[in-house]
């Protein structure tokens, strides 16, 4: 038989349905940066504002000495007065120089004068030294000259200071004529070894002195056992 005829052409097929989403995985961290270049420098600060004051200082020293000079009158009991003008807790050089006759001229050459110096009111005299001298004035004269120094602390502004003589064996003096002085100074004492000497001198003296108290003490013990003694006999 003949061959059949070529069928008809199918139907177009359905789209396919839309794939489902995928999901990726996080990138890994980036490499630090690069440190930054140095920043270039300031503008130069504004000049600061003046300070205050300083503390007034102390006052300097003056250059003149402080000197306070005075001649002194007697009484007829060898007595005088130095009227000061110092300041309380300052320290001063003093400086006493007297000199004086005997009423008998004869006896001038023998004169044992001694000098008792008092502040008025509390005030302290130490480093005190008496020094002693006989000459001959213009007038052909043998005279007495007591010269004293030493230092003076004064307790209040303006304290006197006592001064009064003695001749040691009683001798009458007379033509007494003084001068005082005093120099306000910057006191700084300084302590010294007691020398070697007068370490000697002294212990020597000690020692003395213990020896005449035992001898004392074995005299008096004697003489009890004596008094006993005769009490016992009666």
């Amino acid at each position: 038989g003949a061959s059949g005829a070529t069928g008809a052409s199918g139907a177009t097929g359905a789209s396919g349905a839309t794939g489902a989403s995928g999901v990726g995985s996080n990138g890994a961290q980036g490499a630090a940066g690069a440190t930054g270049a140095t920043g270039a420098s300031g503008a130069a600060g504004q000049k600061g504002e003046k300070g205050d004051t300083g503390a007034q200082g102390v006052p300097g020293s003056d250059a003149i000495p402080y000197v306070q000079i005075s001649n002194l009158g007697f009484n007829s009991k060898n007595q005088s007065n130095f009227a000061t003008k110092v300041d309380a807790g300052s320290a001063y050089m003093l400086t006493f120089t007297v000199q004086a006759k005997a009423k008998n001229l004869a006896e001038t050459s023998q004169l044992l004068i001694a000098v008792a110096l008092n502040p008025s009111r509390g005030g302290k005299l130490t480093q005190v030294i008496s020094l002693p001298s006989r000459g001959v004035n213009a007038k052909g004269e043998i005279v007495q000259t007591v010269q004293v120094t030493g230092i003076f602390t004064p307790a209040v502004a303006s304290e006197s200071i006592a001064i009064s003589l003695k001749e040691m064996k009683n001798r009458e003096l007379r033509s007494l004529v003084g001068v005082a002085q005093l120099v306000k100074i910057k006191l700084q004492v300084v302590e010294q070894e007691t020398p070697a000497n007068l370490k000697s001198t002294k212990a020597a003296a000690d020692k003395a002195a213990a020896d005449k108290a035992s001898a004392a003490k074995a005299s008096a013990a004697k003489a009890a056992a004596a008094k006993a003694a005769v009490t016992k006999k009666k």
